[in-house]
């Protein structure tokens, strides 16, 4: 362009000085000054370091690709800075290295950090914190400079619980049949109302009442072993109900129940996208998955989990807590036997469902829900004995010394829940031959056939015992394939011991296979 002025000369030429290049160091300095302004560096538990997006939650390793891209387009928008290779490598060491982070445990629903328990809302600004100071909601602001040392992994199906939602129609009434002053359904409708409420809309019995908020107290404390929650009864007793309402309590996803799994890849992806795995139609699970369900509720399952979009894994360890909805007592395992609570659900009429029972659980879940972790809190008040013994039985399981504690925060009697603990564990019932037509039944044929080897189709067993079945016991006989199963795996430990070997080989083809002798140690 030509000077306005003198149209024949161009203007002088300004020479301007060459900006200076940005130093390595000036490169490095500025990844890690805008890393730690995004993302909030955490040191595993097993001692790796990782990054966490202050907006989104979501957990990276410090070497993923990702993240550095998009802080090398921050370094350019921000300060003009191009970003190398080589300054990139040199920041993840110094981040890797320098942290200062406390190591966290970490799992899908519930966290542990800073001295407290964190139960996530799934909302990423609402939790409930319980310690033995109580419990409170707890609202992070994200423009605030305070960190919450607890990552949560929010699986997609995760539903948010929405604190504002209260009741309409006041504080629910308790639900109670006969209330006893003395008696635990009683002081539990006294101190938790809500909790009481959203119990009554199930078809659990008030008597075990006790055992269901243990149970549940339990799911609190990711770090302890957990129990397996059995639910049983005949068709139209609400089973699926139940454990529907306990399991969305504590972990509500948009999911219904879930299936029984078929393999070790579906188990271990319930227990990646579930804090609470609960399965329907749970009669007819075999022995090898129901030992890798004691492992889960025992000693967790390590699970490699995808981060970010590098590929890379990362290992966590879970230890779910487990539901099983079955006709009959499913649990054939005699490990498993000793970490399951059964509980029988009586027939229910027509008339008694409730056809709002969604609405009314929704609308009362959050105050149900806090008052479950306030009972939780209040349990690690006074530190729990490493035993507990009460009519000359000793205890040492975490799920009779959690319920001796809620007992003591309800001031309810430990006895009446001894009592009804020991009536609904499998393992307590030694009559269990006796009372079973079916065991007996067993011990006949095995009397008379102790080389017989041949594995046969379950509907044939059923046909073929009842053949020579007294005629006294065949109104006792299980009308129904299914009810015969699952009659076969309670009975199978106890057969066992009485050397009469029996168990499920799966599906082949159309029927389900079983293999039933006599023990070649007896």
């Amino acid at each position: 362009m030509s000077n306005p002025a003198n149209p024949y000369k161009y203007p002088p030429r300004v020479k301007i000085p060459k900006p200076i290049p940005p130093t390595k160091s000036d490169q490095v300095r500025a990844i890690v000054d805008l890393t730690l302004s995004v993302m909030q560096k955490r040191l595993h538990k097993n001692g790796n370091v990782y990054l966490v997006d202050t907006e989104t939650r979501k957990v990276f390793f410090i070497d993923e690709e990702t993240i550095f891209n998009k802080i090398t387009c921050l370094a350019f928008s921000r300060y003009g800075i191009v970003i190398s290779n080589s300054a990139i490598e040199t920041a993840k060491r110094i981040l890797k290295a320098e942290t200062d982070a406390n190591p966290s445990k970490i799992s899908i629903r519930v966290g542990i950090g800073q001295h407290s328990y964190f139960l996530d809302l799934a909302d990423g600004t609402n939790f409930i914190q319980y310690s033995s100071d109580g419990a409170e909601q707890f609202l992070l602001n994200p423009q605030s400079k305070h960190l919450l040392d607890v990552d949560f992994l929010r699986p997609p199906n995760l539903s948010r619980i929405d604190a504002r939602v209260r009741h309409n129609s006041g504080l629910p009434g308790a639900l109670l049949s006969n209330p006893d002053e003395k008696e635990f359904p009683y002081l539990l409708s006294q101190k938790s109302p809500y909790l009481t409420y959203i119990l009554g809309l199930t078809n659990i019995p008030e008597t075990y009442y006790s055992t269901v908020i243990t149970w549940m107290v339990c799911t609190l404390f990711p770090e302890r072993d957990q129990t397996i929650l059995e639910i049983t009864g005949a068709e139209n007793s609400g089973k699926s109900t139940a454990a529907w309402i306990i399991k969305s309590l504590i972990d509500p996803t948009d999911k219904t129940l879930n299936e029984a799994p078929n393999s070790s890849k579906e188990l271990l992806s319930l227990a990646q996208n579930n804090y609470i795995i609960a399965i329907d139609n749970a009669d007819d699970i075999p022995e090898p998955m129901q030992k890798q369900i004691y492992e889960l509720l025992n000693n967790g399952i390590n699970n490699q989990i995808n981060h970010g979009n590098s590929g890379s894994n990362w290992t966590i360890n879970l230890r779910n807590p487990v539901i099983g909805v079955s006709t009959s007592s499913m649990l054939s395992n005699p490990l498993l036997i000793k970490k399951g609570i059964s509980i029988d659900l009586p027939t229910l009429d027509a008339e008694t469902l409730n056809e709002n029972l969604d609405q009314l659980f929704q609308e009362t879940r959050y105050q149900a829900l806090l008052e479950l972790v306030n009972i939780a809190a209040g349990t690690l008040n006074k530190p729990r004995s490493p035993s507990l013994k009460i009519n000359d039985v000793i205890y040492f399981d975490n799920f009779a010394l959690t319920g001796a504690m809620v007992c003591k925060y309800f001031h309810a009697n430990i006895n009446s829940f001894t009592k009804t603990l020991s009536e609904l564990r499998s393992e307590s019932n030694e009559n269990i031959i006796d009372e079973s037509v079916v065991a007996r039944s067993l011990l006949l044929w095995a009397a008379e056939n102790p080389k017989y080897k041949e594995p046969k189709p379950l509907n044939d067993w059923q046909k073929y015992l009842f053949k020579n079945l007294p005629e006294e016991d065949r109104n006792d006989w299980p009308k129904s394939t299914r009810k015969f199963g699952a009659e076969l795996k309670k009975i199978a430990p106890r057969l066992k011991k009485k050397g009469v070997f029996c168990q499920s080989l799966g599906k082949q083809g159309s029927n389900v296979f079983w293999e039933i002798r006599v023990s070649e140690i007896t």
